[in-house]
């Protein structure tokens, strides 16, 4: 009995100490070591259901991008650039009535063509396979002194303004954010399972419009995978904005806000590296297209997923 006694008053200590361990502080934090390399494949899919002055229109669009991200050097202050290298880009779309469907692939020797679809797009993902963009990173995920990125789109650009949309606005800003959507901002100070922290949202996307809100993120839980210790991160997205787009004879207002959101990022705490993340969000927007004297209604609904996994570096 007192065997039993013992035995069972054990296993609630340990259980006790899992626990207290399980609830201990952690540092969240990346880690980047010169001459490092990591490849990451991201597929979004898109699904846009479009209402104009009451006539309904829907797309889909799917792009899977893969690129690694090569660890250049840590700076004098302690951070570190690295240099992202989009390696292919493939995309599969129905655009419906508006244009049919629309396919690309950019390890094809050729490309589809003969369309407006195809004179629009092509331009703009044969411009993103290859692009290479520099920038720096602090161990927290704070992105700063981007290159590249705004002069291949504005170079895309010039006589092709339909692919802005596409192009991701064409500004450096726009490229942190894409940044921080995959690698989001962590804290400063040590955090335990519950916690949580806040980073602002502000973006101007040149020749689309302007979006302001907030990132909230959570630490969900730490447990081990594989042998390592691996943080699970959730995110809510707050963020509405407006949008004005000008292109003769058309000029597109309006405002949108994300109605819906979830996010969840795993974070191996000994690699220092986003491992795998998920991303949800569902838009909504109230437009109107000012052409030919005309004014144009056009309520818009978008369901976006972004997955992105870390693969083996190819050969």
């Amino acid at each position: 009995m007192k065997r039993l006694i013992l035995g069972g008053l054990l296993t609630c200590f340990l259980s006790a100490m899992q626990v207290a361990q399980a609830a201990d502080p952690v540092q969240l934090r990346y880690k980047f070591t010169p001459g490092e390399k990591v490849t990451y494949r991201t597929i979004t899919k898109t699904k846009q259901e479009v209402s104009v002055a009451g006539q309904e229109i829907a797309n889909t669009i799917e792009i899977t991008a893969t690129a690694t991200q090569d660890v250049e050097r840590k700076t004098e202050d302690g951070q570190f650039r690295l240099k992202s290298t989009t390696k292919r880009v493939q995309v599969n779309s129905d655009f419906g009535q508006a244009g049919g469907k629309y396919k690309f692939d950019s390890e094809d020797l050729e490309h589809e063509g003969g369309s407006v679809l195809s004179e629009v797009l092509n331009p703009v993902f044969e411009s993103l396979a290859g692009l290479e963009v520099t920038f720096t990173v602090s161990d927290i995920g704070e992105v700063r002194d981007v290159s590249g990125y705004e002069e291949a789109m504005k170079a895309m650009l010039q006589g092709n303004p339909a692919g802005i949309g596409i192009g991701g606005g064409a500004s450096n800003d726009a490229f942190k954010s894409n940044v921080s959507d995959g690698m989001p901002q962590l804290p400063k100070d040590a955090v335990k399972a519950g916690d949580t922290w806040v980073v602002p949202y502000e973006l101007v996307m040149k020749g689309l419009g302007t979006f302001s809100g907030k990132r909230t993120y959570t630490l969900d839980k730490v447990e081990e995978k594989d042998g390592h210790q691996v943080a699970t991160v959730t995110m809510d997205l707050e963020m509405e904005g407006t949008i004005e787009i000008k292109k003769d004879p058309a000029k597109v207002t309006g405002t949108f806000e994300v109605t819906d959101s979830d996010a969840k990022y795993l974070l191996d705490l000994e690699t220092g590296r986003i491992t795998s993340s998920e991303m949800n969000f569902s838009i909504d927007g109230d437009l109107k297209t000012e052409v030919n004297n005309q004014t144009i209604p056009t309520e818009i609904h978008q369901e976006q997923s972004v997955s992105t996994q870390q693969i083996p570096n190819a050969e």
